[in-house]
């Protein structure tokens, strides 16, 4: 191919391929469009390959000297079945591209992405030109950031020279490669050093460094995750959420039937971007805001803004209507519900919510709870989850709701209706309860994850979200229920410094604090294992270097053959017998 250029015989080929874009088969005239020829020299093939009479079809299958004249004359017989094609109109275009079904899906697609750019302007010159933007979260890059994605090519050019006279198997390490924003979150840290680590491998070290001090008990009150994974997503490390909409239908609407108020007819609003993604854009959240404000006040419809939680403010002015007449509330969210349920026993008049299911008669549904159910229903929604609160993982809310009612944990859900409760109070009674829900009461969180843990590795099967959190976790969950229950109980938003109750102020607003404790010991963060040829008994062996014994996962010795086993720390007693001494190690 080298000689091409030079061979006057070829130089004609070359120029073709190189100046006037031979080298590839156009089918449209979309850019971007065209082929190289040896795939389409390829798809033509496999085209006949496949094809009635073709290599894979019929007795052709299992036939060798079928294949083997097939495969001979194939250039031959491709081009007998293309004419056929032609020639009885099997096929259509000779290429996908050219199909109506596949015109038309490029044109909806293309439209779809005019659309979102014209919701998400990537030329807002509000925005700040030097930092990275994810239009569809709105997430943000800050200045120190290792975000380079603007430099892909500059990088991959890098990464091109420093494997250059590499072997072919040869990889690149995290660090010199494009980096995203995707990695930008809250990552564990080392000396002032973020630690990329999944909860799996934490794990997969917790079992291989017990073989040097037998401590996965004492292991097991770390979290060993990046986030409790029993409150938090590992996906997004977001709080996990809960099915609000499934606990108030199945727990509290379906003790009464609907109530028939009015045959109005809403029409839906259709959005091309899914409402989670157009709902975590505060840019979008505030122009929605802005334009449902706006067009309401243009029908002389009067509308109140708020800060932070509305739901509060809905309920609150719920309750001031209903003292002199029946008050109809519209609203999809099941926190209204639970604050109207808890605050209705107050109002002279009927209180009605309705929501894209029906109406339903607050004071009826509140009539049918038990009154140990009246009692703690703000506690239950809070504690299991809402919007400020972590669901618990593989607990449901519904089944979390009759066992708090149907328990003897009476004293504990008190201690969050209390309004001058303590915050020690609170961790205590939050802890309480949590030990309770994995059905081990008075027994330390460390002890129940151990107990979890190790029935868990004799299944086969070890999954981090599945054990409860650890006793920092469930204190900052604690704080932050008690938090949003007061919030509903005196109707106020924060109405207690979020700051001290499981919540610190970041760049984007108010962000959870998942635990205050380190989530793992540093000999864990700190895993080392060697892969010496020699006998690691001297300090070029990293196991002996950091002044621990090698191990299963070291490379050669596999912890058993070198000197620097764990086995070097017995000695054998005097005249004691050989055999009786290899069986002991």
């Amino acid at each position: 191919m080298k000689q091409l250029q030079t061979t006057p015989r070829f130089k004609e080929i070359f120029e073709r391929f190189t100046v006037y874009g031979n080298h590839v088969v156009r089918y449209s005239c979309h850019d971007r469009s065209g082929t190289w020829t040896d795939i389409c020299i390829e798809q033509k093939l496999m085209k006949a390959a496949k094809s009635e009479g073709g290599l894979s079809r019929g007795r052709m299958r299992n036939s060798d000297s079928g294949h083997k004249c097939w495969v001979q004359t194939l250039n031959h017989f491709s081009d007998v079945n293309q004419r056929m094609e032609e020639s009885v109109k099997k096929h259509g275009p000779l290429h996908k591209d050219l199909t109506k079904t596949r015109m038309k899906r490029d044109a909806e697609a293309i439209g779809l992405v005019l659309k979102w750019f014209e919701e998400n302007n990537p030329f807002d010159h509000d925005r700040d030109n030097k930092l990275l933007v994810s239009f569809s979260t709105g997430f943000t890059s800050k200045e120190g950031d290792a975000v380079n994605a603007e430099r892909a090519v500059e990088v991959g050019r890098e990464m091109q020279i420093k494997l250059n006279g590499q072997s072919v198997t040869s990889t690149m390490e995290l660090k010199f490669k494009v980096q995203a924003l995707s990695p930008l979150r809250k990552l564990p840290k080392l000396n002032e050093k973020k630690i990329h680590l999944n909860s799996h491998k934490l794990f997969n070290r917790l079992i291989i460094i017990a073989q040097r001090d037998m401590t996965v008990e004492t292991r097991s009150e770390y979290e060993l995750t990046p986030f409790p994974l029993s409150l938090f997503s590992n996906q997004d490390q977001r709080m996990n959420k809960v099915n609000k909409a499934g606990f108030s239908k199945t727990s509290l609407k379906e003790l009464i039937d609907p109530v028939d108020l009015t045959d109005h007819i809403r029409p839906d609003m259709i959005h091309l971007t899914p409402r989670a993604k157009f709902m975590d854009n505060l840019h979008n959240k505030s122009k929605l805001i802005h334009l449902l404000s706006s067009t309401f006040r243009n029908h002389q419809i009067i509308v109140g803004e708020c800060n932070n939680d509305a739901d509060t403010s809905i309920v609150r002015g719920a309750l001031a209507a209903a003292k002199d007449d029946s008050v109809e509330v519209r609203a999809e969210n099941a926190d209204v519900l639970i604050m109207l349920l808890h605050h209705s026993s107050s109002t002279k008049y009927p209180l009605y919510l309705t929501t894209s299911n029906g109406s339903y008669d607050v004071k009826k549904i509140q009539e049918a709870l038990s009154e140990k159910q009246r009692r703690y229903l703000l506690f239950c929604h809070a504690f299991t989850g809402c919007d400020t609160v972590s669901a618990i993982a593989s607990h449901g809310k519904t089944t979390l709701f009759h066992m708090f009612c149907a328990g003897d944990i009476d004293e504990h859900m008190d201690i969050f209706l209390d309004v001058q409760a303590k915050k020690d109070a609170v961790i205590e009674a939050g802890i309480a309860i949590f030990q309770y829900i994995y059905h081990a009461p008075c027994t330390n969180l460390g002890a129940i994850r151990y107990d979890m843990f190790s029935r868990k590795a004799a299944a086969g099967l070890i999954k981090p979200e599945a054990l409860p959190p650890t006793r920092g976790a469930a204190a900052q969950h604690s704080l932050r229920a008690y938090l949003q229950i007061q919030d509903w109980m005196l109707l106020k938003s924060m109405s207690l410094d979020p700051s001290d109750y499981g919540w610190t102020l970041g760049v984007h607003g108010y962000e959870p604090v998942p635990t205050l404790d380190p989530m793992a010991p540093d000999e864990l963060l700190r895993f080392t294992s060697c892969n010496c040829n020699g006998d690691c008994s001297n300090r070029r062996c990293s196991c002996k270097k950091n002044g621990v014994k090698c191990i299963s996962a070291c490379g050669n010795c596999k912890g058993i053959t070198c000197q620097n086993c764990i086995h070097d720390d017995v000695e054998p007693e005097k005249n004691s017998d050989l055999r009786h001494w290899i069986y002991v190690v």
